[in-house]
């Protein structure tokens, strides 16, 4: 799910180290895609954004500073396209928990959800966090307290069984019957290793009666049936 339209810089270089805007302070700057094909000239994505999450839309080449190995390298062009603006949520993130999860692949769940908090924007948005597995939890009502939704991540333990209809529509705290309560544009992020049970026929009825969007990010290379 994005927040902003992806942005584009040019950098001629080898590979690209660290990168970052030294008179521009951000909570956050994220570079990727990065594309070689025109050796040496270089090109990538980023996002930025500042300490309240909103987004950094008008950086140009000299509030950045690209260094390989040590070595300066020279950004000839930095761009983004023209400003929309962002919608306020009310977003539910839901992690499967089940006992596939358990391990690394609930530590990498949880480093997701944390890079998630990370650029929510709260100063417009409220998240709500829950669980599941054949049931489900609500570890943290919507709110806008980052920290609050960051203790409620370590909670998580992994264990038991999967049902796509116990994260999304089950009572008392399926991510659905959560996000309708948002008062918001209505958003459920739910995270998973892929496997899973489910009603389709009343998860995409739900859906549409609480006029929300869904949106699914898979642990494996292999999305969910639904």
């Amino acid at each position: 799910m994005r927040y902003t339209p992806l942005y584009s810089i040019v950098v001629a270089g080898i590979v690209l180290l660290t990168c970052s805007p030294p008179r521009i302070p951000a909570q956050s700057l994220s570079l990727f895609d990065i594309d070689a094909r025109a050796y040496p000239l270089m090109r990538a994505q980023w996002y930025a954004f500042d300490t309240h999450g909103a987004r950094l839309s008008d950086l140009t080449p000299e509030d950045f500073s690209l260094t390989e190995n040590g070595e300066t390298r020279r950004i000839i062009h930095a761009s983004c396209p023209p400003h929309s603006p962002q919608v306020p949520l009310s977003a539910v993130l839901t992690l499967d928990v089940s006992g596939s999860m358990d391990g690394i692949p609930l530590d990498i769940a949880r480093a997701a959800a944390e890079a998630w908090l990370e650029v929510f924007p709260f100063h417009t948005s409220a998240c709500a966090l829950t669980s599941f597995t054949m049931t489900n939890a609500l570890l943290q009502d919507f709110t806008n307290d980052r920290a609050a939704l960051a203790d409620a991540l370590q909670l998580l333990r992994a264990g038991g069984g999967t049902s796509f209809s116990a994260a999304l529509i089950d009572p008392f705290a399926g991510a659905l019957r959560v996000v309708q309560r948002g008062e918001r544009k209505r958003v459920v992020v739910l995270l998973t290793d892929g496997y899973a049970t489910g009603n389709a026929a009343e998860i995409f009825g739900m859906a549409r009666q609480v006029d929300a969007e869904v949106y699914c990010v898979t642990m494996e290379d292999r999305m969910p049936d639904l």
